[in-house]
């Protein structure tokens, strides 16, 4: 029998494994013009709760310049804006 801490860190790093992939794949939707899709993925992102920490990593990953881009973009929502409130909350 596995201890509950166990269980409880792996579905942690499950977790987190899904928000930095749809984080990701978000990305890469919208440099693709799939901005429905990429807009999907975000709102994906933040229904799972990321940690403050894990959004601002992200930011990092994809850069500045990226995420100020989709938050100008009309078509991407408000998704973006409030990842970036979890990046500027981190730093």
């Amino acid at each position: 029998m596995r201890a509950p801490f166990t269980r409880t860190a792996r579905a942690e790093d499950d977790k987190t494994a899904q928000i930095e992939k749809a984080f990701r794949e978000g990305v890469d939707l919208y440099q693709q013009g799939r901005y429905a899709e990429a807009q999907r993925k975000l709102k994906e992102v933040l229904s799972l709760d990321p940690r403050k920490e894990l959004a601002a990593r992200l930011v990092d990953e994809a850069g500045t310049r990226i995420m100020a881009k989709m938050m100008a973009d009309v078509r991407m929502g408000n998704e973006p804006t409030y990842i970036w409130q979890y990046y500027q909350q981190y730093q």
